[in-house]
């Protein structure tokens, strides 16, 4: 059983991540689509932190539940430097989510290689409501941020894959999102939109989607169920933790050229049997694993080059796997442990910057395996990637 000190300790240190705070962005106000979202809220607050207005939009679809508590919109509307607005980017009028604003981050969408959307669904909330927003924005002379995916690389033949690379993608949700970075690209040069794409490799952490794999790793693990396991042998994912994917797209927002892509990528590929082995650790329980047949419309390797948005936006990955595992772990923890006495500190929990410090060893259970040489070291965080030369 876990010590109340080892929970309270999770307690304390389960807060949304912020970037690291680096003065005052020359954005004064920025709407953030998809606020409320796993990345969503992440980056709302990272703004806030750092002297930001947000404008916080958000329908309050399927993809809030389960991401953060149900109060958590009345939350975020007591917290200073935060506006909530609500309403359906596809059919509303723009203007609550627009007027006043310098620039527009682009979150919201259907989420999902697996999330079984038909691809008329993905091609309206992905595509189309991109074409909507970006054009609205360059009408009003703002600054557009798309959030994009590194699905869009499919099967690379270019490991890392640079910005430049071919790409092949395998499955409907990332057609849609090409084709909104399509739009995007074309608002730039036939409407003089300044517009810049983010590509998000497989982002992580507290709050995660309860879909995403870490997500039920870690319910399966803690509750004794198995996990289905559908990958193919040598699958690897570029893990990004949710606290750099912020500060990436803060610095695409901050220092992007108009009509360019940037990789927002982790410390490099990790199996995801290695990923397993680091969870184990953290938890201090082991798996158990139900393998089916591989699933199809998925890539088997992702890796992005992280060489033009290092020169370019000054952005490198600080978290290793394991510390962005253990940081969500401890948050699912300290959820268990609020719900289990009937509180709502969710706001609590979120307010100020997080606390610095070492990371400590998370012990679930008696035993717990060393999850070192699984994770990434700080070393391999800052490494330089072996990336093909960038197109001109």
């Amino acid at each position: 059983m876990t010590s109340d000190r080892r929970v309270g300790h999770a307690e304390e240190k389960s807060q949304l991540a912020f970037s690291r705070p680096g003065g005052s962005l020359r954005y004064a106000e920025v709407c953030v689509t998809g606020g409320l979202g796993f990345i969503g809220t992440h980056l709302c607050l990272a703004l806030a932190a750092r002297g930001v207005r947000v404008r916080c939009v958000d329908r309050l679809g399927a993809h809030t539940r389960g991401v953060v508590p149900r109060d958590w919109p009345r939350a975020m509307a007591g917290l200073p430097g935060i506006t909530p607005v609500r309403l359906d980017i596809g059919s509303d009028s723009l203007d609550a989510a627009l007027e006043g604003a310098d620039a527009v981050i682009h979150l919201a969408g259907l989420p999902g290689v697996r999330s079984g959307h038909r691809f008329s669904e993905l091609w309206r909330e992905n595509t189309l409501n991109t074409v909507r927003l970006a054009r609205e924005a360059a009408r009003r002379g703002q600054r557009f941020l798309l959030a994009s995916t590194s699905s869009v690389y499919g099967n690379a033949s270019q490991l890392p894959s640079s910005e430049h690379a071919a790409l092949s993608p395998l499955n409907a949700y990332a057609l849609s999102k090409l084709a909104a970075e399509q739009a995007c690209l074309t608002a730039v040069t036939r409407e003089d939109a300044d517009a810049v794409i983010a590509r998000l490799f497989t982002v992580f952490g507290e709050h995660q989607r309860p879909d995403m794999a870490f997500a039920r790793w870690i319910d399966a693990i803690l509750s004794g169920r198995p996990i289905p396991w559908c990958a193919r042998t040598g699958t690897a994912r570029d893990f990004t933790y949710a606290g750099d994917a912020v500060a990436g797209l803060v610095a695409a927002l901050e220092h992007g050229r108009a009509g360019e892509i940037y990789n927002i990528a982790g410390a490099g590929p990790t199996p995801l049997s290695d990923a397993l082995r680091v969870l184990e650790g953290i938890l201090g329980r082991p798996a158990q694993v139900d393998r089916s047949a591989p699933s199809t419309g998925e890539a088997t390797v992702t890796s992005g080059c992280g060489r033009k948005t290092a020169a370019e936006l000054g952005y490198r990955p600080r978290h290793s796997l394991a510390e962005g595992l253990e940081r969500q772990v401890m948050s699912v923890l300290a959820a268990q442990r609020r719900k289990s006495q009937g509180r709502r500190s969710y706001v609590g929990a979120c307010e100020g910057a997080p606390r610095e410090g070492p990371n400590r060893r998370l012990v679930v259970s008696a035993a717990p395996q060393s999850a070192s040489d699984n994770g990434r070291s700080s070393s391999s965080r800052t490494r330089a990637r072996n990336c093909a030369p960038s197109a001109p």
